[in-house]
């Protein structure tokens, strides 16, 4: 017998009962049993205040590759894009990305078309501006169209800082998000709310709530606390001797 296939397939049916439990729950009842994410529930907030005072929001996305950050990012653009062609607001996006801006042309454009809006889709005001070009072209956009709020997120490195005092100055409010830990610093600091690290990723689901990727997104948290609970159950076995948890997961 292969060691760990048994504790694996047991672990496995715990998270998939869960998913079942919690797309069940979530249908009937319509709330999240995940931990509460500021810096998304003021999403909402922010484009209001931007559609009263009658001034734009800049999408801007991290300088750094394409990986999952950017991908869950287009996500939260997806979201915004349709309440701000809802509201009637302008929008500007910024990525320094070749292959992710004509992701971000179709995500703007859909979500205008979903509206019932697609005549007030303007692609101008979806801008890629390559490499170091754009750390000027972002802080000429903030003072140029006084833009009043800010989403900075994807893969972020030095820009990070540059990008949120410039939109502080700006009079902007900002909500920030990556899951760059050494740049999560600069974005606490400068920043309204700051999405912490994964945070990021669970970001698309806690916007859509689509019942599928809620469960998912509820078993990831199952499945953490109970390799969490292992580690804690198992360091107190160890401690006195008794190697029962570890032999446990090995079956």
């Amino acid at each position: 017998m292969v060691s760990g296939r048994l504790s694996s397939l047991v672990l496995m049916c715990v998270v998939l009962v869960s998913m079942e439990i919690a797309r069940q729950r979530f249908m009937k009842t319509g709330k999240l049993y995940i931990k509460r994410i500021a810096g998304l529930d003021a999403i909402d907030e922010l484009i209001g205040r931007v559609t009263e005072m009658g001034r734009p929001l800049a999408f801007v996305f991290g300088g750094g590759e394409l990986e999952a950050q950017t991908f869950a990012s287009l996500r939260v653009l997806d979201y915004v894009s349709n309440h701000v062609a809802r509201y009637e607001a302008k929008m500007f996006v910024v990525t320094p990305l070749p292959e992710v801006y004509p992701m971000c042309q179709e995500v703007v454009k859909g979500a205008y078309g979903a509206q019932g809006k697609a005549d007030a889709f303007n692609p101008a005001n979806v801008m890629y501006i390559p490499g170091d070009a754009s750390k000027p072209a972002v802080l000429g956009l903030y003072q140029r169209e006084k833009v009043a709020g800010v989403l900075l997120f994807g893969n972020y490195y030095y820009e990070s800082m540059v990008f949120a005092e410039a939109a502080n100055l700006a009079g902007a409010s900002q909500i920030a998000a990556t899951a760059n830990y050494h740049q999560l610093p600069f974005f606490v600091a400068s920043c309204d709310y700051t999405l912490i690290g994964e945070e990021i990723f669970a970001a698309g689901t806690y916007l859509s709530k689509e019942p599928g990727e809620v469960a998912g997104l509820t078993a990831q948290e199952v499945g953490k606390v109970l390799a969490v609970l292992f580690m804690l159950v198992g360091s107190v076995f160890a401690s006195f001797g008794s190697n029962a948890i570890s032999a446990l997961l090995k079956k």
